[in-house]
């Protein structure tokens, strides 16, 4: 049985709101940045660093989602989430209402997530799915803190 998208509890409420954006790993963040600015003209919207992770990302707005450019400063990370390409789809984040009763529900469905517990940065808690679950796509389901 497919898992039911909306909760009752008097009003109808989504659980999946909608995506917020797909992120992609790139092997060169100046090169990819200058051909979503210069070429596409896509507005960066944030960046993010998380020099514990080596990790450097900027978010650009196309519509009503977000391109997320990762680049990984980790040479064996990077490899194994790229392999020979200069780029690829790492993953597809959603924003929920409820971050906790998405998980548990997914989980009862066999979606395992990649952490026990969420991950926070830059504004909201997150699960990432460990793609053997989610039909080989890694899925970020995240909650917006408040005033994010």
């Amino acid at each position: 049985m497919p898992w039911d998208t909306t909760r009752r509890g008097g009003a109808e409420e989504a659980l999946l709101k909608r995506i917020d954006h797909v992120g992609v790993v790139v092997d060169d963040l100046e090169r990819v940045s200058r051909l979503l600015t210069d070429v596409l003209g896509l507005e960066l919207r944030r960046t993010l660093e998380d020099p514990g992770r080596a990790l450097r990302a900027r978010f650009y707005r196309c519509g009503e989602v977000d391109i997320e450019l990762i680049e990984l400063g980790d040479p064996q990370e990077r490899a194994g989430r790229l392999g020979d390409v200069p780029a690829r789809i790492d993953h597809i984040a959603i924003e929920v209402e409820d971050l906790a009763g998405t998980a548990t529900d997914l989980g009862e469905k066999g979606i395992r997530m990649s952490t026990p517990r969420p991950r926070v940065a830059a504004g909201a808690s997150s699960y990432f799915t460990q793609p053997d679950s989610s039909g080989g796509v890694v899925l970020q389901f995240l909650e917006r803190t408040q005033g994010a």
